[in-house]
């Protein structure tokens, strides 16, 4: 073995850099699996108190923007208002795909967190408790990578290292971009008073076909789960993206020059991370950037079928021509159809019965007091 006096060949892991018994497509890896499943987790704009600053795989998803783009094959119909819309924003149509709900039963009633009502001197944001331990194990494993490149003197890797790390700031500067234009506009709808009902009962169709009932704030609908959020910044915010290119494009090339130890733990750390975020590992689900909170539930074991469910709403006349314009009720033209209304008049008057005195589903006007706890939505 030829001697070596230059000072990388003195470095502690130097011997570990010339270290290969086998091969692997690390690029491969990094670039073409994991995108999907970022981009559906990251863009429904939860945080996760353990992976908001791990590298993560698909980085291109956030120099493109394409974690924010909305979804086609969704559907939500407005009882209140009497309008119906496919046009969805991303976050909200990510949010309701990784919930979990049944096929007809699921609800959930939505709330704005008012900033004014917090206790003084509370912290939020990054600096909440799950943001500090997010930084730290962000910053250790980030820094590990880097000092293990180093002291091997894998220079490529270390150029890769630094690009996963730029690769986090970019996408902890989109993300929270996104959050914070969330929270301005559910700060907007909630001081908006152009609206006579206090609550929106609203449906909405997934693109596999699942059907959640919602009860929301009056304007949160169109400001929130409808429209996109409006970005400040808007030109930062694209230079901050082409950063994002650019680190994403020198760790195609620097990756594949590394040391096969440097991309053994590189791809470790990123799969590692793709799956904890894929599974929601660290996060709160009912709330969405700092402001919507979500308080899931069900109408009831028995209540699997729409017919059922739309017998629990206690739709109003006006609800009901609705959805008949909307062909979410059958028309009232042949026998079938009006056994199937003979059966829903019934359910809806014996459910009317039962819930006499109950404190369980929130009516036009007002959420019951029971429907969610005051701290459920404080951050």
């Amino acid at each position: 073995m030829a001697y070596c006096a230059t000072p990388t060949c003195t470095l502690p892991l130097h011997h570990v850099l010339n270290w290969s018994p086998f091969r692997i497509d690390a690029l491969g890896i990094i670039t073409m699996i994991g995108a999907e499943q970022v981009n559906s987790a990251i863009g429904r704009l939860v945080r996760s108190r353990y992976t908001e600053y791990l590298p993560l795989l698909g980085a291109f998803v956030f120099a493109s923007d394409q974690f924010a783009d909305a979804k086609s094959g969704f559907a939500l119909y407005n009882l209140t208002a009497g309008i119906m819309t496919t046009d969805i924003a991303g976050w909200f149509s990510r949010w309701c795909m990784s919930q979990g709900f049944e096929r007809s039963s699921s609800r959930v009633v939505w709330t704005v967190n008012d900033r004014s009502r917090r206790k003084k001197g509370c912290l939020r944001g990054p600096q909440t408790a799950d943001g500090v331990l997010a930084s730290i194990i962000g910053t250790v494993v980030n820094a590990t990578l880097l000092a293990i490149t180093i002291l091997q003197g894998d220079w490529w890797g270390f150029a890769n290292a630094v690009s996963m790390v730029l690769s986090v700031a970019v996408r902890a500067y989109v993300v929270q971009q996104n959050r914070n234009a969330l929270d301005a506009a559910a700060e907007k709808a909630l001081h908006e008073t152009n609206s006579e009902a206090k609550i929106e009962k609203i449906l909405v169709i997934l693109s596999d076909a699942r059907m959640v009932t919602m009860y929301v704030p009056a304007n949160v609908v169109y400001r929130c789960f409808v429209s996109k959020p409006d970005l400040k910044h808007k030109r930062l915010y694209y230079n901050i993206r082409m950063v994002g290119w650019a680190g994403f494009a020198v760790q195609v090339v620097s990756l594949g020059m590394s040391g096969l130890a440097t991309q053994l733990v590189t791809v470790s750390i990123m799969v590692m991370a793709t799956i904890a975020t894929h599974f929601h590992i660290g996060c709160q689900e009912e709330i969405v950037a700092t402001r919507l909170c979500a308080a899931k539930g069900e109408f009831g074991p028995n209540r699997t079928r729409r017919k059922d469910v739309y017998a629990a709403l206690e739709l109003e006349g006006h609800e009901e021509e609705s959805m008949l314009a909307w062909n979410l009720m059958p028309h009232k033209t042949t026998p079938s159809a009006t056994s199937w209304w003979t059966s829903y008049m019934k359910d809806k008057e014996e459910y009317k019965k039962r819930r006499s005195g109950e404190n369980t589903v929130p009516q036009h006007g007002s959420i019951h007091s029971g429907a969610l706890k005051k701290d459920e939505c404080m951050v």
